[in-house]
């Protein structure tokens, strides 16, 4: 399981760096967050991988102003492109901003 997660991190990670939207797999097609709804409030709770993803960004980019370039830049090149195309990437993205 370590070595899927560590996979997991390092390409959505690799996605991120290399802004290629049309080549995005894994931010489309998997949420890193859990959503649960209790009655009429919907609680969002972050997963442990999208923390590992914020850290090894911290990593790679070594500035907390260059990831939030990186993720600005990222969700508008997805503005651009339809729903169906974009997946998770969006809300992803916007998460990992937060």
């Amino acid at each position: 399981m370590e070595y899927v997660t560590n996979h997991l991190v390092k390409q959505i990670c690799k996605e991120i760096k290399t802004q290629q939207i049309d080549i995005i797999q894994l931010l489309r097609n998997h949420s890193l967050i859990k959503t649960q709804t209790q009655g009429d409030t919907e609680e969002v709770q972050a997963s442990p991988i999208l923390t590992r993803i914020k850290n090894k960004l911290r990593t790679i980019f070594r500035s907390e102003k260059l990831i939030e370039s990186k993720l600005t830049e990222m969700r508008k090149l997805l503005l651009e492109y339809s729903p169906l195309e974009v997946g998770h990437a969006g809300d992803n993205v916007r998460n990992l901003l937060m």
